[in-house]
């Protein structure tokens, strides 16, 4: 499932770049401004898009659609609350408040379709392999129960309820070795394939979450599938 990044409005995106400037006149370096890492990510897979506002600034240059993801935002550490509303109204449909710290990285989860809800996972890369790949599995799909992910012949995750995810005991990455899979999701319990993603390149020493996304009574583009977005 092809991943659709979007950018924040530039007026948000405080952290052009991240590296201090050397002024070869005055022999100074600009100092590095302070950011913090934000990625969002929409798994609900509702008919309509949200519009995306942070702390009541509409943060969003264009609707933010079922499966799109806004990778790694550098934003002003603080107070930041991210509120989702339906595209074109002033309609609320979930909202996170939080204190985003200097250097800290946030993933922010959409999920759900009646209702919408939002879960942000504070980031800790400190156990990440860097001589394998690294995955978890989420079960962002409404509707679907006892879910097992495989990847390749080997299941790496078991029976896995709708938004289980939301309670933390998935945060952490798997260790798995690096390379071209076939992630899979079946039922546990009839054992039919729920969704597929062929040639899923998984590469040493990044870190992954792979989402089962959409619906079972759908057939178009919000039917069952694998996305996999790179942390």
């Amino acid at each position: 499932m092809v991943t659709k990044k979007h950018r924040f409005l530039a007026v948000l995106a405080i952290a052009a770049a991240l590296t201090g400037l050397t002024s070869c006149l005055k022999n100074t370096t600009t100092p590095q401004q302070p950011y913090t890492l934000v990625t969002l990510v929409n798994t609900a897979p509702t008919s309509y898009s949200a519009d995306i506002y942070l702390n009541n600034k509409k943060a969003s240059d264009q609707p933010y659609a079922f499966g799109n993801v806004a990778g790694r935002s550098a934003l002003t550490p603080g107070n930041l609350t991210f509120d989702f509303k339906k595209a074109g109204s002033d309609s609320l449909l979930a909202s996170t408040s939080a204190f985003f710290d200097t250097l800290q990285y946030n993933t922010i989860i959409l999920y759900g379709v009646s209702p919408v809800n939002v879960y942000r996972i504070h980031e800790d890369f400190s156990n990440v392999s860097q001589s394998k790949t690294n995955a978890r599995f989420f079960n962002s799909a409404p509707g679907t129960d006892n879910v097992d992910f495989y990847v390749g012949a080997n299941k790496v995750s078991g029976a896995q309820n709708f938004a289980d995810f939301t309670g933390g005991g998935y945060n952490s990455f798997l260790i798995l070795e690096p390379g071209n899979n076939t992630i899979t999701a079946k039922d546990a319990t009839t054992g039919n394939t729920l969704a597929t993603l062929q040639d899923a390149n998984l590469l040493q020493g990044y870190a992954y979450t792979v989402f089962l996304v959409g619906l079972k009574t759908e057939t178009g583009d919000r039917k069952l599938a694998i996305k996999v977005v790179t942390q």
